[in-house]
């Protein structure tokens, strides 16, 4: 954590890849990437077109879902994951790792 009390190992305008799902149509976050290069995704896992992704800052989702802070300490290369809203969280290896 930074002197500031920023959690996170990035930036906080750090761009964050989501969907309008979550942002726009209140669905809820089953997937938090930490991808291996930093970045980050907080994803409803509902949809992969395009059209639904959007770039926002994380700054911008940590203030929108305060409860993201407590996922801040993922490793690169891992996500938090859950079935679906009432579910229990599960920190596990990405799929997406690039290793």
């Amino acid at each position: 954590m930074r002197d500031d009390g920023w959690p996170y190992d990035v930036p906080p305008e750090t761009g964050c890849i989501t969907t309008r799902q979550v942002m726009h149509e209140g669905y809820p976050v089953l997937v938090i990437l930490h991808d291996d290069d930093g970045a980050w995704q907080v994803l409803c896992d509902t949809t992969d077109d395009p059209a639904d992704g959007m770039l926002v800052g994380l700054e911008c989702l940590h203030a929108r879902f305060p409860d993201l802070r407590r996922f801040a300490h993922i490793p690169r290369g891992y996500e938090a994951v859950r079935d679906n809203a009432e579910s229990a969280w599960r920190i596990v290896k990405s799929e997406y790792d690039a290793a």
